[in-house]
């Protein structure tokens, strides 16, 4: 399974990317710095499905696009793409404005806080590895 982050924050980017590596969550990270250059990454490789991440952990909170702007434009992708991706947002966030619109997008199954816990990553793909419900964890 493959994994993309997509998080402004460099110092997040590194910390979650480790945690993941250590945990052995996932066979491979890719980690982008801005939803411009992940959206990007998708487009190049939506043609071939081995090489889209089953798993993108997104902020919320993010300059230039947001991670509403990045939901509304990967739902502008085919519907083999927008549906081999699985979004878990990954935030700070305790604005129930932004966590209400969450709901609005089927991709996305959850909402994690930062920093994030291996662990409860962990329980939530394997909710979403056997089609339970994940609804908030946070």
């Amino acid at each position: 399974m493959k994994i993309m982050i997509v998080d402004d924050s460099k110092i997040d980017l590194f910390l979650h990317e480790r945690f993941i590596q250590l945990s052995g969550i996932c066979d491979k990270v890719i980690s982008y710095n801005n939803a411009e250059s992940a959206l990007q990454y998708i487009n190049e490789n939506s043609m071939m499905p081995s090489e889209l991440p089953a798993i993108v952990l997104l902020d919320i909170q993010m300059p230039e696009i947001n991670g509403f702007e990045f939901l509304n434009r990967l739902q502008q992708f085919p519907e083999s793409v927008r549906t081999a991706i699985t979004i878990i947002m990954v935030s700070s966030t305790v604005d129930h404005t932004d966590i209400n619109r969450l709901e609005d997008y089927k991709n996305v199954k959850c909402l994690l806080k930062k920093p994030l816990d291996p662990d409860q990553l962990k329980g939530v793909l394997e909710k979403i590895n056997s089609n339970v419900k994940v609804g908030d964890v946070s």
